[in-house]
């Protein structure tokens, strides 16, 4: 059984309505997403909501998976030929980091999908909005069983210098800081 979710189009088209009317979200690099085939989007340091903005917004509809389940369930998404995306929320240390490129590099070489690194950035003002910025894709050769830990070390650590650059990137495109404090009306922070 799939715990993957994936919005319909119906739920898509209204959720982007209602948060349209609350929220000025812009979309940068959509093209880097592959509009056919298997997809990984990883999200590293997302916050709550991230997932849903994810399953809302983008050039296709995404699985979400936002914390450790099965990779036999992701597996299956990319193996459908769709789109998956998973999350690292809140501001992880370096075990947990390292295990989300990990499992990232994993499907990516399990699947041969590319890896579409993902920063949803808030504006400084809550009247600043978000944007969301997906990178250039990564992409490595889909590599039959057995896989080594060697070659899952030496893709995640290439695929974890690409998802920096990628935020960097980011970063610079949108001219904000991800993790800012918002400012008040009257300079104060809150």
């Amino acid at each position: 059984m799939s715990t993957a979710r994936r919005p319909s189009s119906f739920q898509r088209w209204f959720g982007r309505l209602v948060t349209r009317r609350r929220l000025r979200v812009t979309e940068h690099g959509r093209d880097n997403v592959p509009t056919a085939g298997p997809a990984v989007l990883a999200a590293a340091h997302a916050e709550p909501g991230d997932g849903r903005l994810l399953e809302l917004f983008g050039p296709r509809p995404v699985h979400v998976i936002s914390e450790p389940q099965s990779v036999r369930t992701a597996l299956q998404v990319l193996a459908a030929d769709q789109a998956l995306a998973i999350l690292l929320e809140g501001s992880p240390g370096v075990v947990e980091r390292d295990r989300f490129n990990r499992r990232a590099a994993y499907l990516a070489l399990v699947s041969g999908a590319p890896v579409v690194p993902v920063s949803v950035l808030r504006g400084r003002a809550v009247e600043g909005g978000i944007d969301i910025v997906y990178g250039a894709p990564y992409r490595t050769t889909r590599q039959s069983w057995p896989r080594t830990p060697r070659q899952v070390d030496a893709t995640s650590l290439d695929l974890s210098v690409h998802v920096l650059v990628a935020r960097d990137a980011a970063h610079t495109l949108t001219e904000r800081l991800a993790h800012e404090p918002a400012q008040r009306p009257d300079g104060g922070t809150r």
